[in-house]
């Protein structure tokens, strides 16, 4: 007689965010409550009367806790419900980069004072302590406008930031060490044949006019995040909060789309210097070459040893 096949099952289980359907739901629960009541009727009727434990439930029991399980489909179906009447069905600004989180007190000075946030301020919990409500979103953007603001930015390594005074007195030698040996909460498998991953340490030496100075990388600022944030949730967001933190965000989202344009402007600037330039190159001959006695090609000679007056035309512009 031939063995039945084993159903192969897939290599990699995949989850889904979106939440069951109340049918799902409801044949899911059936189940389980079934089970129970099969789990309770093998100890009134146990095969082995010995191995049944001395607390074991009666069957009554058993059935009530089935029966309750059984109560959960119509709740489950309204809250379903519930949640497709939401206003648009999207997240707000309280999950995952955008979770409000304290930070400490010498951050949230250091962000208010330094200009950076314009006319804005992080709000500020007094019954706390004086911590700062913020999220990781807004503290990654607070921090790229300051280094834009105060030209800390390597100039040809533009991942880099140069911590300044302010910077090296808040993050500390202790915080910087920290930086060096963080890795990853959960490390990335790496595809059979994929090519080698380049190698940017979140804090390097570089050079900077002539000097050997220590930066860190645009990488490394989620985990500077992670040596300000105080671990304790915060209190009660009130609508006066919320308020500030919206004009922080629309206040660096401003700065982010103002220094996209400039640099799409300087890019195409120097893409059209570079594309005149070859095409003057290609048009207009600026040496020549002369032929010596014996009849050989010789040495590329100006136009302008031949002619002093001559001048290379400018083209016109495109």
């Amino acid at each position: 007689m031939s063995q039945p096949v084993a159903q192969k099952l897939p290599s990699k289980i995949r989850g889904s965010r979106k939440p069951w359907t109340p049918e799902r739901y409801e044949i899911l629960v059936k189940a389980i409550a079934n089970s129970i009541k099969a789990m309770g009727s093998s100890f009134v009727r146990p095969a082995l009367p010995a191995n049944v434990p001395k607390d074991a439930p009666e069957s009554g029991e058993w059935h009530g806790l089935s029966n309750d399980i059984l109560a959960l489909i119509p709740r489950y179906k309204d809250l379903y419900e519930k949640r497709k009447a939401a206003p648009g069905g999207k997240k707000g600004h309280n999950g995952g980069l955008e979770q409000h989180i304290y930070l400490s007190q010498a951050m949230t000075l250091f962000f208010n004072r330094s200009g950076v946030l314009g006319n804005n301020q992080l709000p500020i919990d007094q019954i706390a302590g004086g911590l700062g409500i913020c999220t990781r979103a807004l503290f990654t953007s607070a921090m790229v406008a300051y280094a834009e603001q105060h030209n800390l930015k390597h100039p040809t390594e533009k991942k880099y930031i140069m911590p300044d005074q302010a910077l090296q007195l808040l993050i500390t030698p202790q915080g910087f060490e920290a930086l060096k040996t963080s890795k990853p909460k959960v490390e990335k498998k790496r595809k059979e044949g994929a090519k080698p991953k380049k190698n940017n340490p979140k804090v390097l030496i570089l050079e900077r006019d002539g000097q050997q100075v220590l930066h860190f990388s645009f990488d490394a600022i989620p985990t500077i995040c992670n040596l300000f944030i105080v671990p304790l949730p915060p209190r009660a967001i009130d609508a006066t909060h919320k308020e500030q933190l919206a004009a922080v965000r629309a206040f660096l989202h401003n700065l982010t789309e103002g220094r996209k344009t400039v640099r799409a402007a300087a890019t195409k600037a120097a893409r059209a210097n570079k594309k005149q330039e070859k095409l003057q190159s290609s048009i207009v001959p600026t040496q020549v070459l002369s032929l010596n006695a014996g009849g050989g090609g010789g040495a590329a000679i100006p136009i302008a040893a031949f002619n002093p007056g001559f001048q290379i035309p400018q083209q016109q512009g495109q």
